[in-house]
């Protein structure tokens, strides 16, 4: 039952992002050492309301998420989802710096870290985000930089 309902999520969450525009939901990614890391940031009013709920997450045009998963590549190629030390701030245009507080999701084999904010309508936000893969995943003090800008739009 609860493996049915997780898979509902996840297909309902790929639903609806397949409806955004791209620039919405644009996931990113960025290589380090033998580590993949994918993030994006969106309006926390595109998540299902169910998953929303569940994750205490504020669904609201003027409140945005940043998502980082945290990838170990195997020499064969494939990949799996790594707990991580996730740290971060964001700045606006006018300087403004906010501190990013990441707190992590874990659903069935997947591992997410999320922060929500608050934002304006056409606000522009630089992201610095730090991430240190935990050992016996990593070696001490290793450490992934990320660097992004994402223009936010809250009204519709």
């Amino acid at each position: 039952m609860h493996r049915t309902r997780t898979l509902l999520t996840l297909l309902s969450t790929l639903f609806t992002t397949l409806l955004l525009p791209m620039e919405a939901v644009a996931e990113r990614s960025t290589t380090f050492d033998n580590y993949i890391v994918h993030y994006n940031a969106f309006r926390s009013d595109m998540i299902p309301a169910e998953v929303a709920q569940r994750h205490n997450i504020i669904r609201s045009n003027h409140r945005a998420i940043v998502n980082i998963t945290v990838l170990r590549r195997s020499k064969d190629g494939s990949t799996q989802p790594i707990p991580a030390r996730v740290t971060g701030t964001a700045t606006n245009l006018s300087s403004q710096l906010s501190t990013l507080h990441f707190f992590q999701v874990r659903e069935q084999e997947a591992i997410y870290y999320l922060d929500q904010f608050r934002i304006g309508d056409n606000e522009t936000l630089r992201f610095q985000i730090q991430v240190e893969p935990e050992q016996p995943y990593a070696e001490p003090s290793t450490v992934g930089n990320i660097h992004f800008t994402q223009r936010f739009y809250t009204t519709e």
